[in-house]
């Protein structure tokens, strides 16, 4: 009854949300691009997450995965020269646990996963000599498994299911550990559901991504073995997440990875302390703010926790670079309070 009542109110809601936000965003960018022009921003890093790369407007169109989780390459493209026309530095992981010259803009791009589709954004790394990292889900590698939360999206187009009950229906399956999420989705959707459709939706073959990791501005990094929402296991299991994924890139890289991005964002203290001890420098959350310096590695040479910024497919890029390139958004700070307000986590797939 609760989860009928609230498929009905969702999308009432949701026009009311929508409305407020797109008049704040509004509002937002106008202020961000009189501060951009005006006030120069404070030196800092600022991390950008992408998940999954359409090829061309076809695939763009297929409806195959969450438009909002997919970046066009053109679209890549156009993020790319936006900050490097505002005078950022694009850096690695490496770079910034060398050390960063305080007086600089930097930026990172950086890939949740593991999708097979990263390979199309290799030309635009080579063309702007850009680094990128690309953090790696190795349980869906080694067993050419789909992600789960495409598994959802895709067999929901499929059966005409409403985008409220898909809503609710992936909010909640973020409380369960990755094994229980996908007994579930076999369940309802069948065993054949866990396997990839074709390229836009595969992950990477073990193979592919030795080769990939070859190419001179790719960087590795962990996700975790099942793309484990940290937060759902305990300690015990949450390090061997970290560790075997560590070992298994190692393995085929032939070096532990330096960089960890928590899964949808989940972390604690207690994380952070055994990710650092499975030899983790760099780990990414999903929160939505610049790193300003100093950021912790310069002097001490401990681990750094960074923000990233998540860019959306399904919205115009450079109006989103406008604002997360600006020192002040109201949008970002409004979001921030009413998550802390209500006591709201945001994740991130």
């Amino acid at each position: 009854m609760l989860k009928t009542t609230a498929i009905i109110l969702f999308p009432v809601f949701g026009i009311l949300k929508f409305s407020a936000v797109s008049m704040l965003k509004f509002l937002d960018l106008a202020i961000c691009r009189i501060f951009s022009k005006y006030l120069p921003g404070h030196s800092s890093l600022s991390c950008f997450l992408f998940h999954g790369v359409y090829p061309d407007d076809q695939a763009k169109r297929s409806r195959a995965i969450d438009p909002e989780q997919f970046i066009s390459v053109a679209d890549f493209e156009k993020f790319i020269r936006y900050y490097l026309g505002h005078g950022y530095v694009f850096v690695s992981p490496q770079d910034v646990l060398a050390g960063l010259s305080p007086d600089k803009q930097y930026a990172m791009i950086t890939f949740d996963d593991g999708y097979y589709n990263n390979q199309y954004v290799l030309p635009i790394l080579k063309k702007y000599q850009v680094p990128a990292v690309f953090f790696i889900s190795t349980a869906n590698i080694l067993d050419n498994k789909s992600f789960w939360w495409d598994v959802l999206y895709r067999e929901s187009v499929r059966k005409n299911i409403s985008q409220a009950e898909l809503h609710l229906e992936r909010k909640q399956l973020k409380y369960l550990k990755t094994k229980e999420i996908e007994k579930y989705l076999m369940e309802k959707f069948g065993k054949a559901s866990l396997f990839p459709q074709s390229d836009l939706d595969r992950p990477f073959t073990p193979a592919e991504l030795k080769e990939f990791a070859c190419e001179p501005y790719v960087h590795l990094g962990n996700h975790t073995h099942n793309h484990a929402i940290l937060s759902n296991y305990s300690i015990q299991d949450a390090r061997a997440q970290i560790h075997d994924a560590q070992q298994i890139l190692s393995g085929l890289i032939g070096k532990s990875p330096d960089a960890l991005s928590y899964p949808n964002g989940a972390y604690s203290e207690g994380l952070a302390k055994i990710t650092q001890e499975e030899g983790i420098k760099l780990a990414m959350t999903t929160t939505a703010r610049k790193n300003y310096f100093p950021l912790g590695c310069e002097k001490t040479g401990e681990s750094v926790l960074l923000s990233r910024f998540l860019l959306n497919g399904s919205q115009e890029i450079t109006s989103q670079c406008e604002i997360f390139n600006s020192d002040v958004s109201l949008y970002l700070r409004g979001k921030k309070f009413f998550q802390s307000l209500l006591k709201i986590r945001t994740f991130v797939a």
